[in-house]
């Protein structure tokens, strides 16, 4: 799909079709259907239109693809590798980046086709000067916040380097990197804060506190409870360090300063 002797443009800072195509994976969902997933956790796939204008004069698209596997019944992995400089697909608006995958050209399905199946259906397309509109499915790392856990230091255990990901409560991932926080609220349902952290950095990164831990937190409010505590928008990775098991004595000895107060009234009552 390029002029021969045309220079190529091929990446994106560090980002090619090579470096992207194992973190692809093609699924059949219904035997007649193909669809392109991440083929590890921490990306997500993006999926948008990219018009590609054309002349009569130059109806080509000027995308250079890479086919990365493929089986006898059609199915593949094709990629856009790089784009043609000056060609039309590099003059849209929206640009293709090596590692992206052309889902549909002017309706025409391509997902999951091998590099021949996709250039079928790339010649298919309405003669020029009709634009090409393209759907590609992007792959866009997850930002992550990765955390150092903080223990007591009566405990004697290193610090621990774990990951938590937007819009997850911090307790839940804890737990499921190993690291215990404490019992879960008594039978009453009445907060016994053991599973209280003091945030050392990263205090912005959590979700605002809402008036129900506002209030269980009153006697600490530095404090953040790691069952309340939710991960707010990500637009890049990030660090954050927590001390779990904070000093307890205070805020406990406080409430039973409370309780033997209310107890003392009650039996002045009688």
């Amino acid at each position: 799909m390029s002029a021969d002797g045309c220079e190529v443009i091929q990446s994106d800072g560090d980002r090619t079709a090579d470096g992207m195509a194992a973190r692809w994976k093609l699924v059949r969902p219904e035997p007649a259907t193909l669809r392109l997933e991440p083929s590890e956790p921490f990306w997500e796939v993006l999926e948008f239109t990219v018009q590609v204008e054309r002349t009569v004069d130059s109806p080509g698209l000027g995308i250079m693809l890479e086919e990365y596997g493929s089986d006898d019944s059609g199915a593949g992995l094709t990629l856009v590798a790089g784009l043609v400089e000056g060609g039309n697909a590099a003059m849209a608006s929206t640009a293709l980046l090596p590692g992206d995958a052309i889902a549909s050209a002017c309706g025409a399905n391509t997902e999951g086709l091998n590099y021949d199946g996709t250039i079928d259906a790339l010649c298919s397309l309405p003669a020029a000067p009709a634009p090409a509109v393209l759907t590609v499915k992007r792959l866009r790392k997850v930002p992550v916040v990765t955390c150092t856990v903080m223990f007591p230091p009566d405990e004697g255990k290193p610090d621990k380097k774990v990951r938590f990901y937007e819009g997850r409560k911090v307790r839940q991932m804890l737990l499921m990197q190993g690291v215990e926080v404490g019992p879960q609220c008594n039978d009453d349902l009445q907060c016994c804060t053991s599973c209280g952290m003091l945030i050392r950095k990263g205090k912005a990164l959590l979700e605002p506190m809402g008036s129900a831990e506002r209030q269980m937190l009153a006697r600490e409010p530095a404090w953040r409870l790691t069952c309340k505590s939710v991960i707010g928008p990500l637009a890049k990775d990030e660090e954050m360090t927590i001390r779990i098991r904070p000093d307890l004595e205070n805020i406990m000895a406080s409430r039973d300063e409370e309780r033997a107060a209310a107890r003392a009234a009650r039996q002045q009552g009688w």
